[in-house]
């Protein structure tokens, strides 16, 4: 089996030799990938990617209007707010946001931070003053039934306060290791202990029946106001929503990353994938030509060796 020998010092020699080959491959490939550019290159261009999910943040619109209707408006605006500031907030940590994007990202928050303490606030503060009554038009009625019920309820749950805390009397101090007694006292005593907060009540539901049935125009009005508190606080949001997806779409594009959301009952998670920039037809053109082009010269290289050691075998023929 013939073999030959490579030594270091015979590459120089070969390349020297048989430059041309070289060369001639060289060319011939370089011309193969420049026509594989021009005919490929467009096919091998990519946009580049990166894009943001839009938060939607819906208008409130229950299945069905009920008593709680304005207090669950309120907590689907908190919550919707809450959730666009930890969408833009995952995003400021990503380790592609530049300076600048972080800067404009931690004023957006600043934005969302402002419109929680000035206008939902201001709901909220409406939401839990002292006798205060909300109730949707149509459910005036139901109103009227619910506050009798809790009413009725209440005036029961003071029965028992008041019989507690006679019995407590009339028992005195207890002194007993009797686990069950002790258990029983204690429940007195709790039931005894509410009788303050059951008397607030009752005169809270007794007012409140008093104006459904004898100023219910008051109560329209008042509801009415807060209704329209709620539908403007709604419609800033959406403004600051549109906006936030704007500067996150503006930023996926930016730093070839996409933004994808997952919203459950419970919480929103953010999920951040980092992706590529655009690659131009220039580029894969280049790529090809630069490819083809090595490809030649080392096929040149590769068949000046092996004509270097024919020429050697022929000259040691020869010489034998």
């Amino acid at each position: 089996m013939k073999y030959q020998e490579l030594t270091f010092q015979q590459i120089p020699r070969a390349i020297v030799h048989q430059w041309k080959w070289i060369l001639m491959l060289t060319v011939l490939f370089l011309a193969i990938g420049a026509g594989a550019g021009f005919a490929f290159s467009s096919q091998a261009s990519a946009e580049a990617s990166g894009t943001a999910e839009k938060f939607q943040s819906k208008a409130f619109q229950p299945k069905k209007i009920e008593l709680s209707y304005y207090n669950d408006f309120y907590s689907y605006l908190v919550t919707q707010q809450s959730y666009l500031f930890t969408y833009l907030d995952t995003v400021r940590v990503d380790s592609t946001i530049t300076a600048e994007q972080r800067d404009e990202l931690a004023d957006f928050l600043k934005q969302i931070n402002q419109y929680n303490e000035d206008i939902l606030q201001e709901i909220a503060v409406e939401l839990s003053k002292p006798y205060s009554l909300y109730v949707p038009n149509t459910l005036r009625d139901d109103a009227i039934n619910e506050y009798t019920r809790l009413l009725e309820t209440t005036q029961q749950e003071m029965v028992k306060s008041e019989h507690a805390n006679q019995l407590i009397q009339s028992i005195g101090g207890l002194n007993t290791t009797d686990a069950a007694i002790n258990e029983t006292y204690a429940a007195l005593l709790n039931e005894a202990a509410q009788y303050g907060q059951l008397q607030l009540n009752l005169e809270d539901y007794e007012q409140k029946l008093d104006l459904l049935n004898n100023n219910y125009d008051e109560v329209q009005h008042e509801s009415q106001a807060l209704d329209k508190m709620l539908l403007e606080a709604q419609d800033t949001l959406q403004v600051l929503v549109q906006n936030a997806n704007a500067l996150l779409k503006e930023i996926a594009a930016e730093n070839h990353i996409d933004l994808t959301i997952n919203l459950t009952e419970e919480a929103m998670e953010v999920f951040i994938d980092h992706t590529h920039r655009m690659a131009t037809q220039e580029e894969a053109f280049s790529a090809f030509v630069v490819i083809f082009l090595l490809i030649g010269f080392c096929t040149g290289c590769y068949v000046a060796l092996c004509k270097e050691f024919k020429n050697q075998e022929k000259a040691h023929g020869q010489h034998k």
